[in-house]
């Protein structure tokens, strides 16, 4: 914890103060030079209000330009005087000022500001200092006991990869989730800091350097405590599983082989196996890895491999337990997958392996019109595509369909990840002061923007039947010299966060019914959402593009409307005649509308989106077993051996785009040999394996030409316990050249031991001669 000098003038206020002061990271930077003085908020929850209630907001009051954390007993000589009172400047979400200025008196180096709010978003600017913090104003959600809307949820990342809060920020930060309806998140703990080594017991407890990540125990009681449910993802492993890994996120080795991933299948398991008995009350699921196509370098078989290996683990945790079992997410696709990866995943068994599939859908815009092109795009996936970048969630719905109906299996549900960020909407992180963590909050065009479009993806998720929608990011972080986040470098809500906060309360119970009829044009979309028993019916009406200034009045429509409201859900002024409709001015782009229960008859439906949501899958209910009943972990998984994947001329080498698959030299292509290693997981089984390799032209097993196959078959027996062991193929990889130089190759296993049934197994590798140059 930092030393703080004014730690004995605080003790009259530290039940209101001690959060502040364990975070020397909330303090903000002004967008100006300020006075030596900086404030700090002492508890982020608070800047969720009750509308209409008399409401106090605390700010640490620090009388010297450096941050608490840096104090030193001879800078005495460097304070400021302390100011008797600090001003404040309210404006709204749209930017207009709010009343007049508030005065907030400062005592013992604490300021408490009294406000009185309407519903909607507000900034509250201190004129001494120039910092801004913002602050949501909403009725208090209210659950009744129910759960959380299942389908609303945000990427935190406490744990690594864009975590900025230290340990003791998480209950605050998760408790402003609560206060607005959001009951999951998506985090990414570290399996190397839970298994340190082989040997030692596992700490789930760990405290990493610099105190932002571990602490996963505390961080699950948490969860606990709250109602929350977390989707953990585990990235890389530990770097004694593997001797190339000298880093958590170095992909290569000393010869440019990318590999981050596991060795030892069976103790890797256990880990996972140890994690969902520890925390499977408050896990969403166990997602494998983060973007594994973009990022790992590896063919989809690879990855196929990673996830039967959580799987194991998984069904090992809950074999002889009365527990619902954990479920397992797989994917993690970017929007810029290939379709060979996918395939190869398919024909893998993700859709037995796996409960659900995760997507990164991180390209939404500005404009909502491209948005909504974007996510209901019905083309299929096809390896004929020029751009071969699948970009649409409409079209991952329709694939895991597809890929799911050919596993005999019902449709898996589909969880965006993140959801809703676009490159042109992350503000900069350097300002005219030469800050390296750049402004501590966007300007106003930059936050409004953000919220329209972060908004716009989260309610077109909903409309198409996304299980869960995990909006990006929620606490500010810097990437590629770039900030992002939905809430500022000082802990408060930007207002992405209040539009998000606005959708969650609007949908919550909803589903989407049908379309407002198209009144205005192309550019207009009215998606109408209503309860159960269609008692309680609203709109999400998109206007435009951002980038145009929006006419006057924007919408005109002639439907029975009993209510208006801006993207942060404060009241929009309305007006209503027999000639020309209901008429109101949306400087949002987004307006939501509280209709009566007879527009009903006069909505669009069916829709595209319509046929989209009856397409996607859907969670299996939490108090079941998540349809493990269709699928038993064999013990025994095959993967393609890579040690002989080396540099040279004539060899197989995985490069950047290696996504697609393995590349061959011609000049051992006729006589390939394949070697598969063979992983026994049981600890104390073994037993005959029988291989079946079938070899055919194209890059998945439905391609024209692929039902020409060569069948390989070899039967060898696996040793009684854990260990590897190979098996050599050679296959020639230039039969049917005429078809194309890609083949693939499906290792089918198959096995009576180890699980109380007969099981199989399959992996499809792709395989790519290329003649060196």
């Amino acid at each position: 914890m930092p030393v703080v000098l004014l730690t004995g003038r605080l003790q009259e206020f530290a039940a209101f103060t001690l959060l502040g002061l364990l975070s020397g990271t909330l303090s903000t930077h002004g967008l100006g030079p300020g006075p030596g003085i900086t404030l700090t908020v002492a508890n982020p929850p608070d800047f969720i209000l009750p509308p209409g209630v008399l409401s106090r907001l605390l700010f640490n009051v620090s009388t010297t330009g450096k941050q608490p954390s840096t104090y030193e007993r001879d800078d005495i000589s460097s304070m400021h005087v302390e100011p008797a009172s600090l001003e404040f400047e309210l404006t709204d979400y749209t930017g207009r000022p709010v009343g007049a200025l508030l005065q907030a008196p400062v005592q013992n180096s604490v300021t408490i500001l009294q406000v009185k709010l309407e519903v909607g978003y507000y900034d509250i600017r201190c004129t001494l200092t120039n910092e801004t913090f913002g602050a949501i104003v909403a009725p208090p959600f209210e659950r009744g006991g129910t759960p959380f809307d299942s389908r609303f949820g945000v990427l935190a990342g406490f744990t690594q990869i864009c975590n900025t809060a230290q340990v003791p920020m998480r209950e605050p930060m998760l408790s402003m989730l609560v206060k607005m309806g959001i009951g999951r998140y998506r985090d990414f703990p570290e399996i190397g800091l839970i298994r340190p080594n082989a040997t030692a017991p596992l700490d789930f407890d760990a405290l990493s350097p610099g105190d932002l990540s571990g602490r996963m125990d505390e961080l699950h009681g948490v969860n606990r405590k709250l109602g929350l449910a977390v989707l953990d993802c585990f990235v890389g492993t530990e770097k004694w599983n593997n001797p190339r890994v000298t880093d958590k996120w170095n992909r290569y080795d000393g010869n440019g082989l990318p590999w981050r991933w596991p060795r030892d299948l069976g103790t890797e398991s256990d880990g996972y196996a140890a994690v969902v008995s520890r925390w499977g009350d408050v896990e969403l699921g166990l997602e494998v890895e983060n973007e594994a196509d973009a990022s790992a370098h590896l063919p989809a078989d690879q990855y196929a491999v990673l996830m039967k290996t959580f799987r194991y683990g998984i069904d090992a945790a809950f074999a002889n337990s009365s527990m619902r079992s954990v479920p397992l997410v797989c994917g993690t696709f970017t929007d810029a997958v290939h379709s060979a990866y996918l395939n190869s995943l398919c024909d893998s068994q993700l859709a037995t392996v796996c409960d659900a599939v995760s997507y990164h859908s991180c390209k939404c815009t500005t404009n909502s019109r491209r948005t909504v092109e974007r996510v209901l795009s019905l083309r299929a996936f096809s390896d004929t595509d020029p751009s071969n970048v699948q970009d649409d969630t409409g079209r991952m719905i329709r694939w895991i369909q597809q890929c799911s109906a050919k596993s005999g299996v019902s449709t898996l549900p589909l969880h965006v990840t993140e959801s809703g960020t676009d490159f042109a909407l992350r503000w900069n992180s350097t300002d005219s002061t030469g800050n390296p963590r750049g402004l501590p909050r966007p300007t106003l065009a930059e936050d409004r923007a953000y919220a329209f479009a972060n908004a716009a993806h989260q309610i077109e998720n909903v409309v198409i039947g996304v299980a869960t929608s995990f909006a990006f990011n929620f606490m500010y972080y810097e990437e590629g010299g770039l900030n992002y986040g939905l809430t500022g470098h000082d802990r408060t809500p930007l207002r992405s966060l209040a539009a998000l906060a606005a959708v969650v309360r609007f949908l919550s119970d909803k589903h989407y019914v049908g379309d407002l009829p198209n009144k205005d044009g192309p550019e207009s979309r009215g998606r109408v959402f209503a309860n159960d028993n269609r008692s309680d019916i609203v709109a999400a009406v998109f206007a435009g593009s951002w980038a145009t200034a929006p006419s006057q009045p924007m919408w005109s429509w002639s439907v029975p409307i009993l209510g208006v409201y801006g993207a942060d859900g404060r009241s929009v002024h309305f007006s209503c005649s027999n000639t020309s409709g209901c008429q109101w001015a949306n400087d949002d782009h987004l307006s939501w509308l509280r209709l009566a229960p007879d527009v009903l008859e006069l909505i669009d439906n069916p829709t595209v989106a319509s046929g989209l949501a009856e397409a996607a899958g859907t969670m299996v209910p939490e108090d079941e077993d998540h349809g493990r009943v269709r699928y038993a972990a064999p013990p025994v998984i095959v993967q393609m051996g890579y040690d002989n994947v080396t540099t040279g001329v004539d060899h197989i080498q995985t490069t950047f785009g290696s996504t697609i698959g393995y590349f061959v030299g011609s000049a051992i292509a006729s006589s390939y040999p394949l070697t598969l290693l063979v992983h026994n997981l049981h600890l104390t089984s073994g037993g005959t394996v029988n291989i079946s390799l079938a070899v055919s032209c194209g890059s998945h097993s439905s391609q024209a030409g692929a039902s020409t196959s060569i069948v390989h078959n070899q039967t060898l027996t696996v040793p009684k316990g854990r260990g590897v062991t190979t098996s050599t193929f050679n296959i020639d990889l230039t039969a049917r050249a005429e078809i194309g130089r890609t083949h693939t190759v499906v290792a089918t296993t198959s096995g009576s031991w180890g699980i109380e049934k007969d099981w199989e197994d399959q992996l499809s590798m792709i395989f790519e001669v290329r003649t060196p140059s």
